[in-house]
């Protein structure tokens, strides 16, 4: 039997005889940049976590940068405000202030009169007073007492 090229038979004889031609290849993955697909999306992903952390971090810094400024900003505060309170301070402590309120509550400068002047060098001295002349004695210390306080 002679087989006809349009013929069922020869059609299927033929594609039985390329069958047999036919090997098994394996297909050669597609590689991007030198990597197999899950290479590059674990590479891929591992990239997006750094630049993740990255710009986290950069946040935080400028986080903890502008707290760092606040508190800089309320030091010189404080030490502005503690110039201020010994500037005021000494304004209330002045001598002029002091000599002014003295005169406000009655008080004056120190009188010649007022100053006694206590000498050490002389030897200690033991005294004995009578007993008869105790009148005549506190009399006269009574009228040295006076003119001390007078003077």
């Amino acid at each position: 039997m002679r087989q006809n090229r349009q013929s069922v038979a020869y059609k299927q004889n033929n594609i039985n005889n390329k069958n047999n031609n036919l090997k098994v290849i394996k297909s050669k993955s597609v590689k991007i940049l030198g990597f197999a697909p899950f290479q590059a999306i674990m590479l891929l992903m591992i990239i997006i976590i750094m630049i993740s952390y990255l710009i986290y971090n950069k946040v935080l810094l400028d986080k903890i940068g502008n707290e760092i400024v606040k508190y800089q900003k309320d030091y010189e505060e404080a030490v502005s405000e503690q110039v201020r309170l010994e500037v005021e301070m000494e304004s209330k402590i002045s001598l002029k202030k002091l000599e002014e309120i003295a005169r406000e509550k009655g008080l004056g400068p120190v009188q010649d009169y007022q100053i006694e002047y206590i000498d050490f060098k002389k030897q200690d001295n033991i005294e004995i007073v009578d007993g008869g002349n105790k009148n005549k004695k506190s009399i006269k210390n009574f009228l040295n007492n006076i003119l001390s306080y007078l003077r």
